[in-house]
């Protein structure tokens, strides 16, 4: 049986919250997402990122989007770069994106991004090339699926939020095994860190697996997983190690979903109703 993570050391792996000067003290984050089909994904992770206390968050999205996107949250930066006629961001955008990158203290890359096409090379591109800490998940497991060195030739640390269709898809081979068991070895392959997604959220670094108590069938909506990256992605900014950035994101997602189902009811919430109530989920792991 995997170690359970306790609720009373949380608080120990949460990063400190001392006075600032700006906001630039507590990190910054840099969302590289959205489709055609999926223009909400990026604002989620956003918002989810500053409700975990990131201190500034910027969203990368179509210039066709971008004055909605504005509308919708005035906290949230909004950069907008090159795309085709679709709404898809083009390889004219690479060298914009990773000059941007290097004001900020991590990426995530990949949720709502097409896979194929200009837009899955692109995706290749930024992790090949990006030398910060990634938050990983989504269409860009597909677009990574036959090239596990990407992640393994990464110098920075990565992090995948997966579920098991997508683990399965990246390890592209045909033993027959559970999630838990292809999140390892993949983990171990890789050297990345993955929170796997499932009934409950498992977060494994390729030596360990930690199976997080938290989080009731709230997480099991569109737009959970954005969720959580926006979770780790804030810790990982305000200088947490991954691991423990993981282990916390998905300790405080689940309880914020369960914050969410006391108030809703189970069949109810949707993950805005998670974003809504991380505020919950702190202030109790600060009080425990």
């Amino acid at each position: 049986m995997p170690p359970v993570y306790p609720a009373k050391t949380l608080k120990f792996s949460l990063p400190p919250r001392p006075p600032a000067d700006s906001e630039q003290d507590f990190g910054s984050v840099l969302v590289i997402g959205d489709g055609t089909s999926s223009y909400g994904v990026g604002m989620l992770i956003a918002l989810a990122a500053l409700r975990s206390g990131a201190g500034s968050v910027t969203r990368v999205t179509s210039a066709e989007r971008a004055n909605a996107a504005r509308a919708v949250s005035p906290e949230v930066a909004i950069l907008h770069l090159p795309e085709n006629r679709g709404g898809a961001f083009t390889l004219a955008a690479r060298d914009d994106l990773l000059e941007v990158a290097q004001e900020y203290s991590c990426v995530v890359l990949g949720f709502g991004l097409p896979s194929s096409g200009e837009s899955g090379e692109l995706l290749r591109l930024l992790i090949r090339a990006t030398p910060l800490p990634l938050i990983v998940g989504g269409s860009a497991l597909r677009a990574v699926s036959t090239e596990r060195r990407l992640f393994a030739d990464r110098a920075a640390p990565t992090v995948i939020v997966a579920n098991a269709t997508e683990i399965e898809y990246l390890l592209n081979d045909d033993e027959k095994t559970s999630p838990t068991d292809y999140a390892l070895r993949y983990a171990q392959s890789t050297r990345t860190i993955i929170a796997l997604i499932g009934r409950a959220i498992r977060v494994t670094d390729g030596g360990r697996i930690i199976d997080n108590p938290t989080g009731k069938s709230g997480m099991f909506t569109v737009g959970a997983d954005a969720v959580l990256a926006g979770v780790v992605a804030a810790l990982i900014a305000q200088k947490s190690d991954p691991l423990s950035a993981a282990t916390a994101g998905a300790y405080l997602h689940g309880w914020a979903s369960d914050f969410a189902v006391e108030k809703l009811g189970n069949y109810s919430v949707i993950a805005g109703d998670i974003v809504a109530s991380l505020p919950e989920a702190f202030k109790g792991a600060i009080k425990n």
